[in-house]
């Protein structure tokens, strides 16, 4: 493929000319080649899925979660006055689904929750259209909310999804079921042609396992006898590894870092059923055609750059409390906390390394801690990420020529099957005097101010292709590759 030629030029721009300095010595100017990737179909329509942890300690998590979400809303309307209007489905699923071989939580299965089991149900309704999420349409002005009761409301009686949930949590697989083996109450949720954000507000790391697996109902002798006491801890001991070279995690006192799945998952299911899942294509496994641009995956979770087992007694009590000598009982080996806030005692988090993996693997991604004293930054993440890809293509550096920039333009349609992707480069408009497909340099007031080192004055370019009116179809994005001003002097 062809590409634009960083420049260095002395008072004349890239295919424009020469310009006229406003003084005796003209710049010299210093061109680089700058690299823009967005969607090329005019996307509007967004799903967001919010996993949320419905175990015991998650109390404070959930209202901090449910206090910020207005401030979401709040952008996602400045975006429809911005001109970037959007159909949006928002759902809530929860970490409930049992435990193999087990009775643990209720076993939600990957459910959406219309009314979390939390909720105060004098206040909160259930939704419309015989669907479990929010329809939510800025296009048409219509939606889905129970009468009487506006937008963030809604969310946060979807959101109360209370404390009674499995202390196994399956955050990974709950999406899992959610989105890929849908269950019919989610009908409708998921667009083909729609970006997928995904939430995931937990204490813990995943534990989400096989019905195969007998992890929840092995002996609680320490191994290799058993799986030791039946606590979280089973989690991490048989579903991650750590240090150089990667080992399980002993029980008995313990720091460790530089941890990673375990490979093949150990006793649960392995990590790459869930990275294949959100970055691979149609056809290789994937749930969206162009996951790089299609998939935002972000995580309030548990801090991962340490972690610690402890001997405690009641582990289940908070703060934890020491104790002398195991005893398989309330003296037992458990993880320790990785983070912990500093206003509260009883709100803490565990490392998160198997979310963290897979929120990683994706190449829109977000982390915050959930000790954090607030989720307004992390939610704040989130809007600008699906705002990057509602909005018109801007120039966010400065080019030599407004009027008839230095790029080149190419629909690229992915593989579905993993291969060679299909790349059709259009001309400028000037070159095909305004004949589509073709793209135009314009001034954009919606795109933020650039100056211009060149005239000094600030600038808002984008560009806009014009299809003739052809809709293509979901996955295809745009490359635009540019030349940039890098440097500018006299």
């Amino acid at each position: 493929m062809r590409r634009v030629a960083p420049l260095m030029m002395a008072g004349c721009v890239a295919l424009g000319g020469c310009y006229d300095a406003p003084v005796e010595s003209p710049p010299t100017t210093t061109t680089e080649v700058t690299n823009y990737s967005v969607l090329a179909s005019g996307r509007n329509k967004v799903d967001i899925l919010f996993m949320i942890d419905d175990s015991d300690s998650m109390q404070p998590k959930q209202d901090e979660l449910k206090k910020r979400f207005p401030q979401l809303i709040s952008q996602l309307e400045q975006f429809a006055t911005d001109g970037h209007k959007a159909w949006y489905h928002i759902g809530v699923v929860t970490s409930d689904l049992g435990a193999a071989g087990i009775s643990c939580g209720n076993n939600l299965g990957g459910k959406l929750q219309p009314i979390g089991r939390g909720a105060d149900l004098t206040k909160c309704h259930g939704l419309g259209g015989g669907f479990n999420f929010i329809n939510y349409n800025q296009l048409d002005g219509s939606n889905n909310l129970p009468a009487g009761q506006d937008l963030a409301t809604t969310f946060q009686c979807m959101a109360s999804v209370g404390l009674g949930g499995c202390g196994y949590e399956h955050q990974l697989e709950s999406v899992y079921r959610a989105l890929h083996d849908t269950p019919a109450e989610n009908h409708d949720f998921l667009r083909d042609d729609a970006i997928l954000a995904v939430v995931f507000v937990t204490d813990e790391d995943d534990c989400s396992a096989p019905l195969i697996s007998d992890l929840f109902t092995g002996a609680i002798a320490l191994p290799p006898a058993g799986y030791g006491p039946k606590q979280s801890f089973r989690c991490t001991q048989f579903g991650i590894q750590c240090g150089d070279p990667l080992m399980s995690i002993p029980s008995g006192p313990n720091a460790w870092s530089h941890c990673d799945p375990t490979p093949g998952g150990g006793k649960l299911f392995d990590v790459s059923r869930y990275v294949t899942l959100f970055t691979k294509p149609l056809g290789a496994g994937g749930i969206k055609a162009d996951p790089d641009h299609d998939v935002i995956l972000v995580s309030i979770a548990g801090d991962i750059d340490k972690g610690v087992t402890e001997l405690l007694a009641n582990p289940d009590t908070i703060p934890h409390q020491p104790c002398a000598a195991f005893n398989g009982g309330n003296c037992t080996w458990v993880l320790g906390h990785s983070c912990h806030s500093d206003s509260d005692a009883t709100w803490v988090g565990d490392p998160a390394v198997r979310i963290s993996h897979v929120v990683a693997a994706a190449k829109q991604n977000q982390f915050t801690s959930v000790c954090a004293g607030s989720y307004q930054p992390a939610l704040q993440s989130l809007a600008d990420l699906i705002e990057a890809q509602l909005k018109d293509f801007c120039f966010d550096k400065p080019v030599a020529n407004p009027d008839d920039p230095d790029c080149i333009v190419e629909d690229v349609t992915p593989s579905t099957t993993g291969g060679q992707d299909a790349v059709f480069e259009m001309l400028s408009c000037k070159k095909t005097t305004d004949v589509p497909p073709c793209w135009r340099p314009l001034p954009n007031p919606a795109c933020k101010p650039i100056n211009n080192p060149l005239t000094n004055m600030p600038e808002q370019i984008g560009i806009q292709i014009d299809r003739g009116g052809v809709v293509l179809p979901p996955g295809v994005h745009t490359n635009i590759e540019c030349a940039t001003i890098a440097h500018s002097s006299n």
